[in-house]
C-alpha cells in the first residue's frame, strides 16, 4: 500500500475533526456558543444552536465591534427558532434568507459530520475502473434509497 502513512494520518485528523463536531451537536441541544463581531463592514454571527449551524452577516454596518466568543445555556423554555424571514428557502437540512441589509445562512450540523466521515474513508477506497455486479446492485440499490428518501421529504 503506498503512503500507508499519509492515508492514517488523513485519516486521523478527519476522524478527529467529525468527533469534535458530534461534541458541538451534542452540546448545543443545551448549550449555545458562537463568535461575533465587524469584519470588513460586515456584521456576522455565527453561532452553533440546536444542532445547527447558522451564520448570519449585516453588510455596511459602520460601527467596529470586537470580535468575541461567547456561551451561554439555552432556557428551557425558549423557542429554538431563529427569527428568519418568511422568505427563508432551502431544505433537506440547508436553509438560506435575505433580510433588509443583510443575509443568513443554516445547515445542520449532521451534514459536517457526514462529510468528515467520507473524507477520512475517501483515500482507502480502492479506485478501480474494474467493477462487479454485486457493486453494480448495490450503488443501484443505495441511489434508489437516496431518491426515495428525497422524495419523501417533499
Amino acid at each position: 500500500m503506498k503512503h500507508r502513512k499519509l492515508r492514517i494520518a488523513w485519516s486521523v485528523a478527519w476522524g478527529l475533526g467529525g468527533v469534535l463536531l458530534f461534541a458541538l451537536w451534542v452540546r448545543s441541544f443545551w448549550w449555545r456558543v458562537g463568535v461575533s463581531g465587524t469584519i470588513a463592514e460586515c456584521y456576522t454571527i455565527i453561532e452553533a444552536e440546536s444542532g445547527e449551524f447558522t451564520v448570519n452577516v449585516v453588510t455596511h454596518f459602520k460601527r467596529a465591534v470586537s470580535v468575541q466568543w461567547y456561551g451561554r445555556p439555552i432556557p428551557f423554555d425558549e423557542s429554538h427558532e431563529l427569527s428568519m424571514s418568511s422568505k427563508a428557502h432551502g431544505g433537506f437540512g440547508f436553509w438560506w434568507w435575505n433580510y433588509g441589509n443583510g443575509f443568513g445562512l443554516k445547515i445542520s450540523l449532521l451534514w459536517p459530520m457526514v462529510i468528515a466521515a467520507l473524507s477520512g474513508l475517501l483515500p482507502w477506497a480502492a479506485l478501480s475502473k474494474r467493477f462487479s455486479l454485486r457493486t453494480l446492485l448495490i450503488v443501484t440499490t443505495l441511489v434508489a434509497l437516496v431518491l426515495g428518501l428525497i422524495m419523501s421529504l417533499r
